[in-house]
């Protein structure tokens, strides 16, 4: 994943994000949320549009300064499914790992909270 481009405003960042995703350049855009909280209390005073596949980054530049570019790199509608639906699996999976994880560590507190309390 590369960053393409900083925007001010969300509405840019998504338009061009569909934009290259209508030409088979999957896209993300991050900070949404920190943005329309506001800047005076996220620090997010800009929003970020990624390309997923590294090797569509030339591409995707090329067609966001000259929509007459004629993308090489763009995967087809089936493949994009797919990439998006393995994207969310994995982030799942990474929450997952997480509060498993966070869980484990809790446990283990309690425990040693628990001997140092009731065996010393």
């Amino acid at each position: 994943m590369i960053l393409i481009r900083q925007y001010h405003s969300v509405d840019s960042a998504q338009n061009d994000g569909r934009r290259l995703e209508s030409r088979g350049i999957p896209t993300h855009v991050s900070s949404k949320a920190s943005q329309s909280l506001s800047s005076s209390r996220t620090g997010a005073i800009s929003v970020g549009l990624w390309v997923l596949l590294n090797h569509q980054y030339d591409d995707a530049v090329a067609y966001l300064n000259n929509r007459r570019h004629k993308i090489t790199t763009g995967i087809t509608a089936e493949e994009m499914k797919f990439l998006k639906e393995q994207a969310k699996i994995n982030t799942y999976h990474y929450i997952n790992k997480v509060l498993i994880y966070a869980g484990l560590l809790a446990l283990l507190g309690v425990g040693f909270f628990a001997y140092r309390t009731l065996w010393v």
